[in-house]
């Protein structure tokens, strides 16, 4: 049995996934919350929700990937769309600019925080554009192949590398929000130019193709 099919589809998951979880959001910035209110079993509990609806939106993204490159092959539209998106993901993260609040955690059980987690989860509609864009960059480019235990083992590394990011997170979610700022600043523009990197490679590819 050929392994490396799904030691690819899980390393691209779990890379793109623990970067789009590094810049400080809703999810990132509620677990740091209740990591210091509510202490560490809460917070891992919330972040485990959020970690696990991530695996069923990565999966039913990239369900679709291989449908959408198949009705466009033959042409660069999918190719010249991640040069753009990529793009605009960069401009989107140099420009952001965010003034986060402490929040108040009220008193809950602990295990009601996993469904909070998987209720913010729920609500970021973002992850579905994210990895349908990703998932048809990767078929299209034959790191993956649309095959369900594979696509599976692709959604497995998303939900492990969100999980593994949040728990950075909350493991170190006082100094972070001491820092914020500072940290912010400065990861928003490092994402930036990973992204803008991601974008030259992408323009590279689309002109050896034609030269």
């Amino acid at each position: 049995m050929n392994f490396m099919p799904y030691l690819i589809a899980f390393g691209l998951a779990y890379f793109f996934s623990f970067l789009g979880m590094i810049p400080p959001g809703m999810i990132s910035m509620n677990g740091i919350a209740i990591r210091c209110t509510k202490g560490l079993k809460s917070a891992f509990l919330f972040v485990l929700g959020a970690s696990i609806v991530e695996f069923f939106q990565s999966f039913i993204s990239i369900r679709f990937a291989d449908t959408i490159s198949t009705i466009f092959v033959g042409n660069d539209f999918v190719q010249w769309s991640a040069v753009v998106l990529f793009i605009l993901i960069a401009i989107y993260y140099y420009t952001k600019r965010t003034n986060p609040t402490r929040h108040t955690v009220h008193s809950k059980d602990a295990h009601s925080y996993f469904l909070k987690g998987t209720g913010l989860s729920l609500l970021n509609f973002i992850v579905y554009p994210y990895w349908l864009t990703q998932g048809i960059i990767f078929m299209k480019n034959g790191l993956l192949i649309n095959k369900t235990s594979v696509l599976l083992t692709f959604s497995f590394g998303a939900f492990l590398g969100t999980l593994s990011c949040l728990v950075i997170y909350i493991k170190v979610g006082q100094i972070i929000l001491d820092r914020y700022d500072n940290i912010s600043a400065n990861i928003y523009k490092i994402i930036a130019s990973i992204f803008l990197l991601l974008a030259t490679v992408q323009l590279w590819y689309i002109y050896s193709q034609k030269y």
